[in-house]
């Protein structure tokens, strides 16, 4: 699987919830809220699994497990098939870039720290300069001119150095060229983005999300530097290795994998044909919105060259989930579970007690009997939760989880 920390993961509490999962009602389960795809892992062939998380990047990950038909190429395969086109492209920035490459070097290897901060100062609001902001909106439109270079425009000198993000620009265009010549395959690409995602966020220099970039101080200059340093091409080959599909193909033709705000897919789920007929949800539980962790990774699935703005350079459209608004997270919560209630689903909830629900005074349970005939407080089970060090609290957070199973 692709090794990426995500908030709030449910990779240990996994095999408890699928367990419970197998016990429901037999048929297709939905896991409305999917992330890294601990759970639909756990539960494998037992039963057809669907998938949807409203974060491409996460999306991209269900597709390469649940439905797609293609490992990833081996490490010297890869290299055979792609270490050209990446010299191609990586060779013409170079080029454009040589100057400022030469400052980006002399700074890292210099011991004054004054000299780093100087160079990222003179270049830190180089995405805003008009110039930037055009040739960006030029390349909106025309994605695929030669050379790639979206995460050298927006992102150099802040999660990544110039020299990164021309390496990372450059395995894009790579797979690309390799899929147009018919040496890789759509599905063999994804994987390779997927594990690409996890390398950029290795080698990225931050606290171990994408909320944010760190400055270089006394206390983190020699950190600083050392990520700076590493390749993104190596760290890259380091997560091509082991990843594969889950399962049978038979099982994978009957699964599938949606890209949509939950609240959206259930109602159009009423008009299928064929339906959940257990929903899993691992709703938001705090007023962090997710997306501001992992709008780097889903810029690089789409590659769509986005407006940015602000210091943490978000996308503007980033999606919020009223999950994690105050004013709304209550009819959020209500909304999934009469949906549910509507497909004639189970619904099993795992939630935390520090969740944001418990601070507004109702609790999952509540809301669940407003619906459901039967609900059950299943199993409470202590376990960690990462907040990939965000911005209230440690890398890792002791929790009590709350399993809900709720039946019609």
């Amino acid at each position: 699987m692709i090794e990426l920390g995500y908030m709030g993961t449910k990779q240990r509490l996994a095999p408890v919830i699928a367990d419970l999962i197998c016990q429901a009602k037999p048929g297709i389960v939905l896991d409305a809220f999917s992330g890294m795809c601990a759970v639909g892992t756990a539960v494998g062939e037992r039963r057809p699994m669907w998938n949807n998380d409203v974060e491409v990047f996460a999306a991209g990950v269900a597709r390469s497990l649940f439905i797609g038909n293609d490992s990833p190429p081996n490490v010297l395969m890869a290299t055979e098939l792609l270490f050209d086109y990446f010299a191609t492209n990586r060779t013409a920035l170079c080029a454009r870039f040589r100057r400022r490459l030469g400052e980006e070097r002399e700074a890292l290897d210099s011991v004054s720290i004054v000299r780093l901060r100087r160079y990222l100062k003179r270049y830190a609001n180089f995405y805003l300069e008009p110039k930037t902001q055009k040739e960006v909106v030029q390349l909106a439109h025309d994605k695929k001119q030669i050379p790639y270079r979206l995460f050298t425009l927006l992102y150099a000198d802040s999660y990544f150095g110039l020299y990164q993000c021309i390496e990372i620009d450059s395995i894009v265009f790579s797979l690309d060229q390799a899929v147009r010549s018919r040496k890789l395959t759509e599905d063999q690409r994804l994987w390779l983005i997927l594990c690409l995602g996890a390398a950029v966020k290795r080698i990225a220099t931050t606290t171990g999300h994408f909320a944010q970039f760190l400055e270089p101080s006394e206390q983190n200059v020699s950190r600083f530097r050392s990520q700076r340093n590493r390749s993104v091409w190596e760290a890259w080959i380091e997560h091509i290795p082991d990843q594969a599909p889950l399962g049978s193909s038979r099982w994978r033709r009957s699964n599938r994998v949606f890209n949509e705000d939950t609240l959206e897919l259930l109602p159009r789920l009423k008009q299928a044909r064929h339906r959940p007929s257990v929903v899993y949800a691992d709703p938001p539980y705090t007023d962090d919105q997710y997306s501001r962790y992992y709008h780097i990774l889903d810029t690089l699935i789409r590659y769509d060259y986005p407006l940015v703005s602000g210091k943490a350079r978000y996308c503007s459209e980033r999606f919020q989930t009223p999950f994690s608004l105050k004013k709304r997270a209550i009819n959020a919560f209500d909304a999934l579970a009469s949906t549910t209630l509507q497909l004639g689903a189970d619904l099993i909830i795992s939630y935390p007690q520090q969740g944001l629900l418990h601070q507004l005074g109702v609790t999952p349970y509540s809301i669940l009997r407003k619906n459901y005939r039967r609900v059950e407080l299943w199993k409470r089970v202590r376990h960690s939760h990462s907040t990939l060090g965000a911005s209230k609290g440690p890398a890792m957070e002791a929790v009590t989880e709350s399993i809900y199973w709720a039946r019609a």
